[in-house]
């Protein structure tokens, strides 16, 4: 909607260089840190008022207060968090976009930083899953389609009840989450989701 080659032209490099100049001045080194110092840079060359003026909005001074203060609480970050992200799409990170932008503002509320660790849930198995599971401090299942993987997913969760590792499921990790207790703490060994098998008790 605003890209305008001439003023991209002349204008992209002073971005650059103030959001870079901002990243370096707070110690930041990661991308999406870089990034939310960097819209400091673009609030200095009236980019907000640009956006404005091409989209026919009211222009008002922005209030930067609270994006200074997510960027200030960034920079003073010295405790970390290990998260084991068992999923079936574990080589393409971008698939769990979403679930990694939630954890890191999760962790930036929390004042910690998030480092996940990618668990393949097709292969993981019961002889390994200690060593896949055991440095984590919170292990996290989330969505995904089809049967492929689903038991890895029942072993990560079943780790997780059994050593109280603090757990979250989202949409089928939470169904499989119903599965793993129906299995093991109710008895039902059949039990499964009917999305996988029809006969399900």
């Amino acid at each position: 909607v605003i890209c305008d080659t001439a003023a991209l032209d002349t204008l992209t490099d002073h971005y650059f260089a103030d959001g870079c100049a901002e990243g370096i001045k707070y110690g930041l080194l990661a991308d999406k840190e870089l990034f939310d110092a960097f819209a400091r840079g673009l609030n200095r060359r009236d980019m907000d008022d640009i956006v404005c003026r091409k989209l026919k909005l009211e222009e008002r001074p922005a209030d930067m207060t609270e994006w200074k203060a997510l960027v200030d609480r960034i920079a003073k970050i010295n405790q970390s968090v290990r998260i084991a992200l068992v999923g079936k799409y574990v080589q393409l990170h971008d698939a769990y976009l979403s679930v990694i932008e939630s954890l890191s503002h999760a962790g930036f509320y929390h004042d910690v930083e998030i480092h996940i660790d990618w668990v393949d849930a097709e292969t993981l198995t019961a002889d390994n899953l200690a060593e896949k599971l055991s440095a984590a401090d919170g292990i996290l299942v989330p969505g995904g389609f089809g049967e492929r993987g689903i038991e890895g997913k029942i072993l990560a969760i079943q780790y997780a009840r059994e050593n109280k590792v603090p757990f979250m499921g989202i949409c089928l990790g939470m169904q499989m989450a119903a599965v793993e207790f129906a299995r093991h703490v109710i008895g039902w060994e059949d039990a499964n989701s009917a999305e996988f098998d029809k006969q399900t008790p």
